[in-house]
């Protein structure tokens, strides 16, 4: 589905007037080393912001046999390896994160959770939005050149806008059914996310 990692970096040097990697990455070319290590921060820091339904998963949380530290919690999970955020807990619970450890007094817990997913699963458009964060970040770090990222800024702003509206549509809204606070304000009538009846 995605493109691979050598691919984006090379794809977003040509953006910026720098000839893309062969193969691999040059060990002694400095501009695709930087470009190499600025993706491997980059690519699990855009996966962690957005609510990105392919690099999500649930997995039932190992119950810790030591119990919290913290007098206020009563059961201790380990968090799985690799967590970049959490999006919720099942059942939805309070909770505090202490280090790799999750506090909470639910005696089970499921977690549903953000993680670094392969390039190669990830949508094109993804891809396609990585290539633009990189060239933009590329464009003052090898570049250095301002004006690159004028015109790159609202690129990137359009990318992620079309990455995150074909992603959403693995995650569908469902129509509000009953809304009290709605019905009191327009004198007893229902309304639904389709317009008003009744």
């Amino acid at each position: 589905m995605g493109l691979a990692r050598i691919q984006v970096i090379g794809r977003s040097l040509e953006l910026i007037g720098i000839p893309a990697p062969g193969n691999q990455i040059d060990p002694n070319n400095r501009d695709q080393v930087t470009a190499a290590k600025s993706y491997d921060f980059l690519y699990p820091a855009e996966l962690a912001k957005e609510d990105w339904r392919f690099a999500t998963k649930v997995t039932p949380l190992s119950q810790n046999v030591t119990p919290p530290t913290v007098d206020r919690w009563r059961f201790s999970y380990q968090l799985p390896a690799g967590v970049l955020a959490i999006v919720r807990t099942y059942p939805n619970t309070q909770f505090q994160i202490y280090e790799d450890n999750i506090f909470t007094n639910s005696n089970k817990m499921d977690l549903e959770y953000r993680f670094q997913v392969g390039e190669a699963k990830v949508p094109m458009l993804f891809s396609e939005y990585m290539i633009l964060v990189l060239a933009e970040y590329l464009s003052l770090a090898i570049a250095e050149k301002i004006g690159y990222v004028s015109v790159l800024a609202p690129k990137v702003a359009r990318a992620l806008g079309k990455a995150a509206y074909i992603d959403a549509q693995n995650h569908p809204n469902f129509e509000v059914q009953d809304n009290p606070f709605l019905d009191v304000r327009t004198g007893g009538s229902s309304i639904s996310i389709r317009g008003r009846s009744g």
